[in-house]
């Protein structure tokens, strides 16, 4: 029969001090890993069931844990937190923890931290912001990265299922100006200016913002462009679709009429105050042949007609005749 021995504290005292003298020393300390290390450690591929887990957690749960209602010392925390800012866990590492959790429930599954806990955690962090180097890190982690739709759809039941916390509340005035100010500083701009013109380089990015503008402020067809729609409806069916509204982008400009009968031919309807030199400053004969030039490194041949020609029905299908004749 086991007889349960009752260490003295003068004892335990003894043993903690020594155990503290041997693994202040790196030797010591590194031979204790490589003894444990891998297949040499007696639980290797080995996990605890749930009933043993359940009783470890009841254990030391509450006041069973040797250090409930102990708060951990100022410089124990700035210690640890210190240990794990020089820890490096390298890849190989970091897939055999996702491989040997893979399949197993989160222990904090469908638990939520009581306010108290919120309070505490939102207390110790007020006032702390990552540095530079970390927020370079975290935006080089998260570049490119995408979640799948299955995890989309999750994240957004979650947000449903639960109330958002800042429903119903207001900033406080300081909160505001802070950002503010945030927003208005010389370095913010410039990160600003050069996030834009990132996003903007990409064509696919430009033709997407583009049609969404378009479509968003601004009524489409107008009056003049109506107007081009009947004569064409009129004089060729089923020759040419409205694309104005954002529908069809080429080279980051967007034509009000597309050729759909296999021309590479687009029309544009230029409105005589939108498009005139007293509004943009550039003479009309200019304003043309740019936009002309501009679908031409696309293959495109370009017909404008201005506002003020629709007046006339016959001289819009002579000049429409003679873009036909010029493509001939």
């Amino acid at each position: 029969m086991a007889h349960h021995i009752v260490r003295s504290d003068d004892y335990r005292a003894k043993v903690s001090a020594s155990q503290k003298r041997n693994w202040q020393d790196p030797a010591y300390r590194k031979r204790m890993s490589e003894s444990r290390m891998g297949s040499l450690n007696p639980m290797f591929g080995k996990y605890p069931s749930d009933e043993t887990r359940a009783k470890i957690s009841a254990a030391i749960t509450g006041e069973g844990n040797p250090n409930w209602g102990k708060p951990r010392p100022p410089h124990v925390g700035v210690a640890v937190a210190e240990a794990n800012r020089r820890r490096v866990v390298s890849d190989e590492t970091r897939l055999k923890m996702s491989q040997s959790s893979r399949g197993r429930t989160n222990a904090m599954k469908g638990k939520h931290y009581s306010p108290e806990v919120c309070a505490r955690v939102g207390e110790s962090h007020r006032g702390l912001h990552p540095s530079v180097e970390t927020r370079a890190k975290l935006s080089a982690s998260n570049r490119g990265q995408k979640r799948s739709a299955e995890a989309r759809a999750v994240m957004s039941a979650a947000q449903r299922a639960s109330p958002n916390t800042f429903r119903g509340k207001r900033r406080p005035a300081e909160a505001y100006a802070k950002i503010v100010e945030g927003l208005r500083s010389v370095a913010s701009r410039a990160k600003m200016g050069v996030a834009s013109r990132n996003r903007w380089s990409d064509p696919a990015y430009k033709e997407r913002a583009i049609a969404a503008i378009l479509r968003g402020t601004r009524i489409r067809p107008t009056t003049p462009e109506r107007q081009m729609q009947s004569i064409l409806d009129t004089h060729f069916p089923g020759e040419w679709k409205y694309t104005g509204n954002g529908e069809v982008i080429i080279g980051g400009k967007n034509p009000d009429f597309t050729n759909v009968n296999g021309q590479k031919s687009v029309i544009e309807v230029f409105g005589d105050w939108w498009h005139g030199e007293k509004r943009t400053g550039i003479p009309n004969d200019q304003a043309v042949s740019s936009r002309v030039a501009h679908f031409a490194k696309w293959g495109y041949d370009c017909t404008v007609v201005w506002e003020n020609e629709l007046k006339d029905e016959k001289a819009v299908l002579a000049k429409l005749q003679a873009r036909i004749s010029r493509r001939c």
